[in-house]
């Protein structure tokens, strides 16, 4: 399964993202930080902890470790995509890109694994949260908070609140929910709110295997 790239620590390079946007699809193995200054601060192994990958519940109410759970169903056209499609709930906790993510970081049943680099727009240090092979949340150091500014879900069974389920729906079935993407490469789709927030929904054989929501304007 492709994985994300790391958007780290140097202001040059969120001024680079600002401005070009990275292509869908495209990423780099994310299992040890890579990017300048960067420091893993825990130690937290893989082996540590029960990292395997849920299947959906149908009882919201299940304290199951990480089980994912519905989101319930948006009432929107089919065919359409915007704003308000840039948010995924996970567990019941909704997240979506520009908020503070220091009050949900132990919300999800078991304790991430934790990088830091220095800031680049601020004083503190910019933090990715791992949570195993489900799901991924980068954030930078804003006003002592910690804004989400990617998500980057993998975990079968977690899924929008339009209908999209990874590991369930196909490509044919994305784009009748969203419509036209407005960027297409052979593994991924690519939908905009504007150059710099957007959705990237990845594929394995046609059948969606990531969710990545993803805005850089703070």
């Amino acid at each position: 399964m492709k994985k994300k790239k790391y958007i780290w620590t140097c202001l040059v390079l969120a001024a680079v993202l600002c401005a070009c946007g990275r292509e869908p699809g495209i990423y780099v193995p994310t299992d040890a930080p890579k990017g300048p200054g960067t420091v893993v601060i825990n130690t937290k192994d893989k082996t540590d902890q029960n990292y395997d990958i849920p299947e959906p519940t149908k009882d919201p109410s299940d304290p199951g470790n990480l089980t994912p759970t519905p989101t319930g169903t948006i009432n929107r056209e089919n065919g359409t995509f915007g704003a308000a499609d840039m948010n995924i709930a996970i567990n019941g906790i909704t997240l979506q890109c520009g908020i503070d993510f220091l009050p949900f970081v132990d919300k999800f049943g078991m304790e991430p694994v934790i990088a830091q680099g220095q800031a680049c727009l601020d004083n503190g240090f910019d933090t990715n949260y791992y949570y195993g092979d489900l799901f991924t949340v980068y954030t930078l150091a804003v006003d002592d908070k910690q804004s989400i500014f990617d998500i980057y879900v993998t975990g079968k069974g977690y899924g929008d609140g339009r209908g999209i389920v990874i590991g369930t729906t196909t490509r044919d079935k994305v784009h009748e929910i969203y419509g036209e993407p407005s960027k297409v490469n052979p593994t991924a789709d690519k939908y905009s709110v504007s150059d710099t927030e957007y959705m990237t929904v990845e594929y394995e054989d046609d059948i969606v295997s990531a969710i990545d929501f993803y805005n850089l304007k703070q």
